[in-house]
């Protein structure tokens, strides 16, 4: 009789662990039957295994037994498996598996199993929930320009988000990915793209779906230079865009690379140091912004024209030591340039050699003596300062 009642008591936390384990795996979207199943295989088969080494005594006792720390090892176990879910796991596989016995019935029992868990299985309280964040529509921000100095008449004069010579310029995300709006000027009128802010990059890049939209084509013997990216090193053509507006600031005639592995998603290039270079930039991480102010009205422009500019030069070395230098610089640009300085470099001295004005498309050279006995017998020609000719 002894035997028997110690496998009846053993029925209770047995009932309470089966439900327990079918009740987590209803909460996870398994089949009804599934979960029943592996919940009898994970109560029943540990039970009889533990039994079944044991012979002495009755056989039934020993099954009441094994079923008592089976089933109490379970129910501890599981709020370590699954914290928190103890008690609406018993609630919810009591009134799965009493739900033939009606509604009412069913609801009733597993109010009543899952208030006796909670009683004798001590349970950690869940993790607490974090607060969702509001969502915060993101306001829409354009560059504005700002006064300096003695320009602060003049700002009020040329009226709100006039050229002042310092602008403002909102960004998104950070670190190497800061997001600015662009505006280009093209043969199609102003178009608006978002660039990366870049300080990485010599030049500044578009793809050709953007340079197309502006209506830029790449002819086939524009200048090419070589950029490394992060794919690796790709072989741009270049062309020349009209103008860089950074809000009412514009750069004009500016040169771009052609590079679609720089674009990505609503990230059409980079916005380069031969644009951000002739301003003097901070950043107010804070607000979220990028102050630029422009250094000169004259600043020099090498980084855009070297490109177009193709030079020749020849030297004549005169029986009294005379030595006159003829350079010839060839404008391939559709704008024209202005006070080019060329640099002669002989074997030991340097020589600075100036050319007015070279026309968009053409060319123009000019002379000049070195001093007697220089050596001169080897010379390199680079080009050292240019600018753009602006109205």
């Amino acid at each position: 009789m002894g035997s028997w009642l110690m496998l009846g008591t053993a029925l209770g936390p047995m009932t309470l662990a089966l439900s327990g384990l079918v009740g987590v795996g209803l909460e996870r979207n398994l089949p009804s039957q599934g979960a029943l199943l592996a919940a009898l295989l994970l109560v029943l088969l540990p039970m009889l295994g533990i039994a079944s080494p044991i012979r002495r005594g009755s056989s039934v006792a020993l099954l009441g037994l094994a079923g008592w720390c089976w089933s109490t090892l379970l129910l501890l176990a599981l709020p370590m498996y699954f914290p928190g879910e103890l008690e609406g796991s018993v609630r919810a596989g009591v009134r799965w598996i009493a739900d033939p016995a009606g509604e009412e019935v069913a609801s009733a029992l597993s109010d009543h199993c899952a208030s006796m868990v909670a009683f004798i299985v001590p349970t950690e309280p869940p993790p607490p929930t974090a607060d969702e964040l509001a969502v915060v529509e993101q306001e829409l921000r354009e560059p504005r320009s700002e006064p300096i100095g003695e320009s602060l008449a003049e700002a009020d004069l040329n009226g709100q988000g006039g050229p002042t010579g310092r602008v403002v310029i909102p960004y998104e995300g950070g670190g190497r990915s800061m997001r600015v709006p662009v505006g280009f000027l093209g043969p199609r009128g102003p178009r608006d793209h978002t660039m990366l802010f870049d300080t990485g990059a010599t030049l500044t890049t578009l793809s050709r779906d953007a340079l197309d939209e502006m209506g830029l084509g790449v002819p086939p013997d524009a200048p090419v230079v070589t950029l490394q990216t992060a794919n690796g090193k790709v072989d741009a053509p270049l062309v020349l865009v009209e103008g860089v507006a950074l809000g009412a600031e514009i750069v004009e005639w500016t040169t771009v690379a052609v590079c679609d592995l720089c674009a990505e998603g609503d990230v059409t290039g980079l916005l380069g140091l031969n644009v951000t270079g002739l301003f003097q930039v901070s950043l107010d991480h804070e607000e979220r912004e990028i102050d630029m102010t422009l250094r000169s009205q004259s600043v020099d422009r090498i980084a855009d024209v070297v490109h177009w500019v193709e030079m020749d030069s020849t030297a004549k070395v005169w029986t009294d030591g005379r030595i006159e230098v003829e350079v010839t610089a060839e404008n391939r640009a559709r704008a024209g340039v202005d006070a080019l300085s060329i640099e002669v470099a002989c074997n030991s001295r340097s020589f600075a050699v100036d050319l007015t004005s070279v026309p968009a498309n053409g060319s123009r050279t000019t002379q000049v003596s070195l001093p007697r006995g220089t050596d001169c017998r080897e010379y390199r020609v680079t080009l050292r300062e240019g600018r753009w000719t602006l109205p």
